[in-house]
């Protein structure tokens, strides 16, 4: 197997850890409009942070909210002169953002959610290699670059997942990838939208699936990760407001593809 193909594997198994994922817990909006690094007062770091996040390739503001300083729903260069206004002019003060403690997010989780998965391996013929469950729990946050990141600890592995919720939808960290921050499942989405995941492209292929686990029925949206020339790695069907509740890896069994992993939600508990 290539290098190439090897990452793009890995990358899929980034996907598919988003079945163990949660919110960001920085509820949008908690403070005022101007607090783009969401750390203290509006100041000129906020003005510093706003530059390299517009110009510089600069990780996005934890709460666009409150990055939104002219409250016209977009980030852009409008936003920088009216902050620059404000700090060095005399400008209007940014006007308050209201506070919204229970978003409408793909994965709408606290510390102390937890989840018990179906897992089920696959070999090339397709019979079952092995099937378990595992336990996932949000046990904390962390701040990463600025910004505020869910950690989640898994029964299986003794490694981490770090996420987070913004504005266009899960975010991803991986120090280990370039960049170490990506969209990996947008949301809010229409169905046709497609975007990069790393070397992969990710399709929304649908934003009302009926999906049946053990753990219920949900109305899902459906997304599929490909990759040139390979074709389809990953299918992965998530309920907003409680998170992904099926998830299919794709192996390569000499060149055709073949179902390697299926992942589904068994039960769940939600924290307000």
């Amino acid at each position: 197997m290539s290098r190439k193909l090897t990452k793009l594997l890995i990358v899929v198994a980034l996907l598919l850890s988003f079945l163990l994922l949660n919110t960001n817990a920085h509820a949008c909006c908690v403070g005022d409009r101007g607090n783009v690094d969401s750390l203290s007062d509006v100041n000129v770091s906020d003005l510093t942070y706003l530059v390299e996040y517009l110009f510089k390739g600069g990780p996005p503001p934890a709460c666009q909210d409150e990055a939104d300083v002219n409250a016209d729903s977009a980030l852009n260069v409008d936003d920088l002169t009216y902050l620059v206004s404000y700090l060095f002019k005399g400008g209007t003060a940014p006007e308050p953002c209201q506070p919204n403690t229970n978003p409408d997010v793909l994965i709408n989780l606290n510390v102390g959610t937890w989840f018990v998965t179906d897992v089920t391996e696959y070999n090339t013929s397709g019979g079952i290699d092995s099937s378990y469950q595992t336990l996932s729990t949000v046990i904390s946050d962390t701040l990463i670059a600025d910004s505020l990141w869910m950690v989640v600890e898994d029964t299986t592995s003794i490694d981490h997942t770090y996420t987070v919720n913004r504005v266009d939808g899960v975010w991803y960290w991986s120090d280990t990838l370039t960049p170490p921050e990506a969209l990996a499942l947008k949301y809010p989405a229409t169905v046709g939208d497609s975007y990069p995941y790393y070397d992969a492209t990710v399709y929304v292929v649908s934003i009302d699936e009926q999906i049946t686990v053990p753990a219920g029925t949900f109305s899902c949206y459906y997304y599929r990760v490909d990759v040139p020339v390979v074709g389809t790695l990953a299918k992965i069907w998530c309920a907003p407001n409680i998170g992904i509740v099926k998830a299919e890896e794709y192996g390569l069994n000499l060149i055709w593809p073949y179902l390697k992993t299926k992942i589904e939600l068994a039960n769940y508990q939600l924290v307000p």
